[in-house]
């Protein structure tokens, strides 16, 4: 089940796609960049995130969204480098966020546990 639906985002996209590069048509957003205009794939974008690192929590998924909106670097593009940027600056504050509350830390774990992984095989 996905974290997030479209009526949860909180900024503005266009929900207009070209028959081949829509999502309900290939099954799966452009798999090479991410555009952040285009609601289709912010929102396919920020579930796959969250069910790869097991994120539960609606708020964290519009932490996703609030991060790649407010704070990505506008040349980090691919899914990829996008999902290393979030898990490397996941404890930036937003507003409204104490800066007592917990990141997630399970992130870093996870990418270093696929990390170690990868350079043992």
């Amino acid at each position: 089940m996905s974290l997030l639906i479209k009526a949860d985002l909180k900024f503005n996209y266009s929900w207009t796609t070209i028959a081949h590069d829509d999502p309900k048509v290939t099954g799966r957003p452009d798999s090479t960049f991410l555009n952040r205009g285009e609601g289709y794939e912010v929102l396919a974008f920020i579930n796959s995130f969250a069910d790869t690192y097991k994120l539960k929590q609606k708020e964290s998924g519009l932490k996703v969204e609030h991060l790649i909106h407010k704070h990505l670097p506008s040349n980090i593009r691919s899914h990829a480098n996008i999902k290393k940027w979030l898990l490397d600056n996941w404890n930036l504050q937003q507003p409204n966020q104490s800066a007592t509350k917990p990141g997630l830390g399970i992130l870093g774990r996870a990418l270093a546990s696929q990390s170690n992984q990868s350079s043992k095989n």
